[in-house]
């Protein structure tokens, strides 16, 4: 459907955007909470406490998922963000996954503190996908794509959608 179409049909292209962004958190929402659930499963759980550790770990990924996670949590302060940056830099080229972790925290923490975090984001998600063959086989191997999520939950969760009879106009 072109702009044009959208917009005699009642949403604009920035209500289809955000619409299509939204779903694309959902769908990869989903996505990273049944692979997460798939490690947890696979892992040899010799005793209960361990289980339990499991249990635990997973949770936390979902937490983290939700961007609802406090900043302290992370282990983040004003001057330790301001290094963040550099880290994740020296990183990139011997441990992506690392460095995907630590961009993706500075941008939680600028999303945070209301600046402007894109490249930040930008820079955790490419990482992400430099440490595509690196196994993840530990529940932290999942926290930057956690953390990546939780800011994109943040950013799609602040914004309000078109009612829903505005939706299926659309469809119709």
């Amino acid at each position: 459907m072109s702009e044009h179409n959208v917009e005699l049909a009642g949403l604009t292209g920035g209500e289809m955007q955000l619409i299509t962004a939204a779903a694309d958190v959902r769908r990869r929402t989903l996505q990273f909470r049944h692979e997460s659930q798939q490690l947890m499963a696979a892992q040899d759980q010799p005793t209960p406490e361990l289980a339990a550790a499991h249990q635990d770990h997973l949770q936390l990924l979902n937490w983290v998922s939700t961007g609802k996670v406090d900043l302290a949590e992370l282990g983040l302060s004003a001057d330790k963000a301001e290094s963040l940056g550099d880290k994740a830099q020296d990183l990139e080229t011997r441990a992506p996954n690392l460095a995907a972790w630590d961009y993706a925290r500075l941008a939680y923490w600028k999303q945070v503190n209301s600046e402007d975090y894109s490249e930040s984001l930008d820079r955790a998600r490419k990482m992400v996908a430099q440490a595509k063959d690196i196994p993840k086989t530990t529940p932290a191997a999942f926290l930057p794509d956690a953390l990546i999520l939780g800011i994109e939950q943040r950013e799609t969760r602040d914004r309000t959608l078109p009612a829903l009879e505005k939706v299926a106009a659309t469809a119709s």
